[in-house]
């Protein structure tokens, strides 16, 4: 939990300082705060988890998930402050048996954004002026949702991050300064490429301006594999016997197994959604069916 809460900060330290630098508010940051609120609840800091939630709540980022989870720690906190707020926006929630066990979901849905290059090669009176600056284009999906299932127990996933909608608006913010970043590439390419002219004559020119434009490239590096959502969801069972299926709205469905649960304690599934497929793996749990055999997918990862 400690370096989980680490690494929740230093990601926060990051995104204030881009919202700063831009002078903006990005819809992010959700995937953070709720990784971290689930965090300070394993550590019983429900203070903390408060803050975690409300700064989602604030943002609009799931609020299917996270409203439940306000309301009952603002009532269990006596928050009365927030309460009406909460309650006007969410609707009231019944409370949580003592007993309840947890099983969360974290799923990565779809492939974000690719970087593409836009270019324009210009001929002037002192030769060919390139310039270039990279765009995000988003690979043409389908986006499913999933749902997390117990015997008795359905819960829909939701979006708290949206990876491609941060990147663009990002990658928007800095267009300008990378657009004049290229631009000042090729003057000053130009000016080597005369003084080359001169020194060389014609011949050494037309190299120079080929060297030129072949240089002059736009930054495409991105993280390829990241992918275009972060969704969550979690239910409440009773301890003892849990069977989990996670299904996708685009037909595919595993069964991950049937698990002794505690009282209090929490099941985490970490998935990937690759087009109709779904993969996951299951952290913690006592599993009673492990002699069962496997579904082709279960506790795979892409």
């Amino acid at each position: 939990v400690d370096d989980l809460l680490v690494e929740v900060r230093r990601g926060n330290r990051l995104l204030a300082a881009e919202e700063e630098l831009y002078q903006t508010e990005y819809q992010a940051g959700g995937l953070g705060h709720f990784l971290s609120a689930l965090g300070y609840e394993l550590r019983g800091q429900y203070d903390e988890a408060y803050i975690d939630y409300w700064a989602m709540y604030e943002k609009g980022l799931a609020l299917p998930l996270v409203g439940p989870a306000l309301v009952r720690l603002a009532k269990d906190m006596h928050r009365q402050d927030d309460l009406p707020q909460l309650l006007s926006a969410v609707g009231d929630v019944d409370p949580l048996p003592e007993d309840a066990a947890q099983v969360v979901l974290i799923a990565g849905v779809g492939f974000g954004p690719q970087k593409v290059e836009h270019r324009l090669d210009v001929p002037t009176s002192n030769g060919v002026f390139s310039w270039a600056v990279p765009d995000f284009v988003t690979p043409p999906q389908v986006m499913p949702t999933l749902e997390l299932q117990t015997a008795e127990l359905r819960a829909q996933a939701v979006t708290v991050e949206d990876v491609g909608l941060v990147a663009e608006k990002n990658l928007s913010d800095r267009l300008t300064f990378l657009a004049a970043k290229s631009a000042v590439r090729g003057i000053l390419k130009q000016k080597l490429a005369r003084e080359i002219r001169k020194e060389h004559g014609e011949g050494a020119f037309v190299i120079a301006q080929i060297f030129s434009m072949v240089t002059e490239r736009a930054d495409l590096r991105s993280w390829l594999t990241l992918p275009a959502s972060w969704q969550a969801a979690r239910t409440y069972p009773r301890p003892g016997l849990v069977d989990i299926t996670l299904s996708s709205s685009l037909g595919d469905t595993l069964h991950l197994g049937t698990f002794d649960m505690e009282p209090g304690e929490t099941i985490y599934l970490l998935a990937r959604s690759i087009g109709s497929r779904v993969y996951a793996q299951v952290i913690g749990g006592h599993r009673v069916d492990s002699m069962s055999a496997p579904t082709p997918n279960l506790n795979s990862t892409p």
